[in-house]
């Protein structure tokens, strides 16, 4: 149980993972992840007095918004056996480098009932993705001081070998963009579906409040009650980039553990716009034509 063991701590976790909507948030990895997920903790805590939320598997129960959640990085639930469209031979071409950009298969495949939309018709899914080219800039620069081997280098096709990436230009055609078109094409192509509410990561920068009020809304989350406001104003303020910072100094380590330096970040600053100052004209071109390939325009991201 919570640690606070009155009021929406009296529900079990049965009944709650039985009868509390579902909700299914993926990220394209350097989107805001870890904000958008402290915002929900956050919330959950301001209402419901306790320190943590109760997880069960791969499910978080959250009792002070009366929802049920995974989160992380993923295509959409079920797409493989979804879509039946024109490019679904190009789509199953493409790979993911590494295992960054798709785990979520493993939520759907271990809690079935939960997160998959072809069991559960009322199943809420959120999309939080950012323009490609500033997620090449930060995806390159966080995995340059990964842990992992498998996300600091790609597979060389003469050598067989594993090599590095030297730049975000490497990054971008050996690997990084071929495995966000594959990620991002499964919600692009779902777009329709009342149930998904995709979420520009530009947009939750530049106005929080009202992004997050939208994404907790759209779980049937009323942000009109006064308690409500003030819970919701607390969560935006702990789930600050700084505070979160505060978090992994006290950690002594980086939120995902997966870097190499001790005192590394997970957070980058998070600016938008830092593609300018790192790609080139020829590499913009580049992006824009592998994404055309999927006939995905350039009008569907934000470019600052």
């Amino acid at each position: 149980m919570l640690d606070n063991p009155n009021s929406a701590g009296e529900i079990s976790p049965d009944i709650a993972l039985r009868d509390f909507p579902k909700l299914f948030f993926a990220t394209m990895p350097r989107s805001g992840t870890w904000y958008s997920f402290f915002l929900f903790e956050f919330l959950d805590m301001a209402l419901t007095g306790s320190t943590r939320v109760r997880q069960i598997n791969e499910a978080r129960i959250h009792l002070g918004t009366k929802i049920v959640k995974c989160h992380g990085h993923s295509i959409y639930p079920n797409f493989e056996q979804i879509y039946k469209g024109p490019y679904r031979s190009a789509w199953d071409d493409l790979n993911f480098y590494c295992n960054a950009f798709n785990s979520g298969h493993n939520v759907v495949e271990q809690a079935p009932e939960q997160f998959s939309p072809l069991q559960s018709d009322d199943l809420k899914i959120i999309y939080l993705y950012r323009n490609p080219l500033d997620q090449m800039v930060s995806a390159f620069h966080h995995n340059k001081g990964s842990l992992s081997e498998q996300h600091r280098t790609y597979l060389e096709p003469k050598s067989g070998e594993r090599v590095p990436f030297s730049s975000v230009s490497e990054y971008l055609r050996q690997g990084g963009l071929e495995g966000y078109i594959k990620q991002f094409f499964s919600y692009h192509e779902t777009r329709e579906n009342p149930n998904l509410m995709m979420i520009k990561y530009e947009n939750l920068v530049a106005e929080p409040c009202r992004m997050f009020e939208q994404m907790i809304e759209f779980v049937g989350f009323d942000t009109e009650l006064e308690e409500h406001r003030e819970a919701i104003e607390n969560a935006l303020t702990m789930a600050a980039p700084d505070r979160v910072r505060d978090i992994e100094r006290k950690l002594g380590r980086a939120l995902a553990q997966d870097q190499s330096d001790p005192n590394g970040s997970h957070l980058r600053g998070g600016q938008t716009g830092k593609w300018k100052n790192e790609l080139s004209p020829v590499d913009i071109k580049f992006c824009l034509n592998e994404l055309s390939r999927f006939d995905i325009p350039a009008e569907s991201f934000i470019f600052e």
